[in-house]
């Protein structure tokens, strides 16, 4: 078991097919609104290259403190799209324990949806 490598994705050709399909339709609806495939993949991408260009590998950790909400969907693909392994932090903790959290994991980026 050691030496098993599990087989890749070719997320390109992958999300290509889902916008083909389903670009213009709704993907996720939250209270505030709704985002379709097409903007959904879009920012998941551009996420997910900013995380590249910011360093991340594959396989290191991104910690996200985003609420339950559309917003978090397009970010965790991104994470994936980037490499990254997501860690979620739950963003109605307190700060010192957000902070305890993720200094456990080590994360070489933290995606968050609130104020800094």
């Amino acid at each position: 078991m050691e030496n098993y490598r599990a087989p890749t994705m070719n997320w390109d050709l992958e999300l290509a097919t889902v916008r083909g399909r389903f670009g213009p339709l709704i993907a996720v609806t939250d209270l505030r609104g709704a985002i379709t495939f097409d903007d959904l993949i879009a920012r998941a991408q551009m996420l997910g290259a900013q995380l590249r260009d910011s360093g991340v590998q594959p396989g290191d950790r991104v910690v996200t403190l985003v609420s339950n909400s559309r917003e978090a969907v397009w970010v965790s693909l991104g994470i994936l799209l980037s490499g990254g392994c997501e860690v979620t932090l739950n963003p109605a903790q307190g700060r010192d324990e957000q902070q305890w959290c993720a200094s456990l994991v080590a994360p070489v980026a933290i995606v968050h949806d609130g104020p800094a």
